[in-house]
């Protein structure tokens, strides 16, 4: 499973842009809020970043924008395949 152009566009929307996470040991405070380019999908230069699924599809997540998130490349790299992916509200 993989999110839409669609849904990737509207959670771009809510974030205006920006890496989203909310992680603790993530060498930020609060939220991430790096600048993200939207060409730079997958990438892990500056300004990289890629949609990551809250609850991942084989635990029941979906393709929804409400289970998606924007993160920089360094914090969807920073974080282990295995981890239980928190919820970052």
């Amino acid at each position: 499973m993989a999110f839409s152009i669609e849904t990737l566009k509207q959670v771009w929307a809510w974030t205006d842009g920006r890496c989203a996470c909310k992680r603790e040991g993530h060498k930020h405070e609060n939220r991430c809020d790096q600048v993200l380019a939207w060409g730079r999908r997958g990438s892990p230069h500056l300004m990289g970043w890629e949609g990551r699924h809250r609850v991942p599809p084989e635990q029941g997540g979906d393709d929804t924008a409400e289970n998606c998130e924007i993160l920089c490349w360094a914090c969807y790299a920073g974080i282990p395949v295995d981890d239980a992916r928190e919820e970052n509200s």
